[in-house]
């Protein structure tokens, strides 16, 4: 009868110590940032991908210095253990230019023109890039373009518009890098890459007017004075 109580005893204090460990170690609280393209429950599945992952000792000892990488759109993902029972997922995503279509994809290239990623899917907030010749796309190669100066104005330009929240359908280039913006059914030709700052502020107060419109903004000679900003309207029932 003794050993029983023993073994039952000892049992319950094994029991208990189980679940005190399961509840003080299990992750109840999950930060994520630093994530665009993926939804904070993606990102969580990523990194929590198996029943014992949920607990935060299993999760610090699988990912100490070991930041997860390969995926799509993302440079790499850092996981910190906050506390018994909360952690922290830093995303950091790769920097994005802007892509172009080919071959039924979207191909996603960066400030130097490479080539990052792949995707039948737009990502929303990265620009539809236009106007641009080659003959092959590679997957982490430049785009073969004849001027690969070009990628640094795409940059330029997609920054200024996130500073000054526009939204733009694509961003079309001539041989000449000479740049026109799609917004809705309203082109905002910008032509070369001076003053562009200044244009794009001008661009940023016409915005809540264009709305509606169809026709051609021409900015290639904005500067701080008005006068040189004109409107075209389309003719009627003409795109």
């Amino acid at each position: 009868m003794v050993k029983v109580i023993i073994a039952l005893t000892f049992l319950l204090v094994i029991t208990g110590g189980i679940y005190y460990f399961l509840n003080k170690f299990t992750i109840k609280n999950i930060i994520v940032d630093g994530s665009s393209h993926y939804t904070r429950e993606e990102i969580i599945d990523m990194v929590i991908n198996k029943p014992e992952d949920r607990i935060s000792l299993v999760l610090s000892m699988k990912y100490d210095n070991k930041p997860i990488t390969d995926i799509a759109f993302i440079q790499s993902i850092e996981v910190t253990v906050l506390s018994a029972d909360s952690i922290r997922i830093q995303v950091y995503e790769k920097a994005l230019a802007g892509y172009i279509k080919y071959l039924g994809q979207y191909m996603y290239f960066d400030k130097d023109g490479i080539v990052v990623e792949a995707s039948s899917q737009i990502t929303e907030g990265v620009p539809e890039i236009t106007g641009l010749e080659f003959n092959s796309v590679v997957l982490h190669n430049p785009l073969p373009v004849a001027n690969s100066d070009v990628f640094g104005y795409v940059l330029e330009i997609t920054n200024l518009l996130g500073k000054y929240e526009l939204e733009v359908d694509k961003i079309y280039f001539n041989q000449s890098l000479e740049v026109t913006l799609y917004m809705d059914d309203v082109r905002v030709t910008l032509g070369r890459k001076d003053k562009l700052t200044e244009k794009m502020m001008k661009l940023r107060d016409l915005a809540p007017s264009l709305k509606g419109l169809s026709g051609v903004l021409h900015l290639e000679n904005a500067d701080s004075s008005s006068d040189n900003i004109t409107f075209t309207k389309d003719v009627e029932n003409e795109k």
